[in-house]
């Protein structure tokens, strides 16, 4: 809702949540963000990440966000351990773009970024 309080934005179709840690020495922290050309000015009560570079696998959800949690398990719980690669970060991303139809709808896909190595 404090979107329009965000300076720079780079893209006004894209939004992303950041997830952080989820062990017991980094909990897990949710940021609801937008990408911006620069982050010289943060409103208050917001905060500004910058994730790192990386080389990503990149995951497409497809359906109600209510079913997110089987998706990240397939990606956790399967998907890498059969693929042979590594983490190469504590956190993911997930991008919602015009896709994205709403929490509930049947027809909204997201995609899941989880940096690799």
């Amino acid at each position: 809702p404090r979107m329009s309080e965000i300076k720079n934005k780079k893209n006004d179709d894209e939004s992303y949540g950041i997830c952080f840690g989820d062990s017991p020495s980094q909990p897990f922290t949710y940021v609801a963000g937008i990408e911006v050309e620069k982050n010289e000015t943060v409103p208050e009560g917001m905060v500004c990440r910058i994730l790192p570079a990386s080389r990503y696998a990149v995951f497409t959800h497809k359906g109600p966000l209510t079913n997110l949690k089987e998706t990240y398990g397939h990606i956790y719980g399967t998907w890498f351990p059969q693929s042979g690669l590594e983490l190469a970060g504590m956190f993911d991303f997930e991008k919602y773009d015009s896709r994205f139809k709403g929490m509930y709808d049947p027809n909204t896909e997201i995609d899941i970024y989880v940096p690799i190595k």
